[in-house]
């Protein structure tokens, strides 16, 4: 622990310097090679999203995105020991990856904008679901609510 000296007055008017004790926090966040790694096949996914995704939202490459990105982000956060293993996880990532692979199954032009939201919302969620461990110590809400 550190010591700080803080100024405070007495009852007569003099300032006396009391020293506290300041503990210091560590940064949690510690970038090693994983952390470069993930960053390089992100940046290929993001590629592959432009080509594949962006602007077709339809077919072969919306499953094989959405696979890629769900085993990749999944891949480093049990790499990093992140990984919330409750049942809302699982139950994202599978919603997820259903969703992913309905494009290349059927086409459906009627539900095509709700199901790219919809898409789009739960691989969100299923992002923000996995790493609650390693960004706030916890899992999240769901996960003790769900089981």
């Amino acid at each position: 622990m550190d010591f700080e000296s803080t100024g405070i007055i007495d009852g007569g008017g003099a300032l006396k310097h009391v020293p506290i004790a300041v503990q210091k926090t560590e940064n949690v966040f510690k970038p090693d090679i994983n952390d470069f790694v993930f960053a390089l096949v992100t940046f290929a996914l993001g590629y592959l999203f432009s080509r594949w995704v962006f602007f077709f939202w339809q077919g072969w490459g919306v499953t094989v995105f959405t696979s890629l990105y769900l085993f990749t982000v999944t891949a480093y956060l049990v790499k990093k020991g992140a990984f919330v293993s409750c049942g809302a996880s699982l139950f994202w990532f599978v919603v997820t990856l259903l969703s992913g692979l309905s494009y290349s199954l059927w086409e459906n032009i009627g539900i095509s904008n709700v199901r790219s939201v919809f898409l789009f919302c739960s691989a969100v969620y299923m992002s923000l679901l996995h790493p609650a461990v390693l960004f706030w110590g916890k899992p999240v809400i769901i996960c003790w609510l769900t089981g």
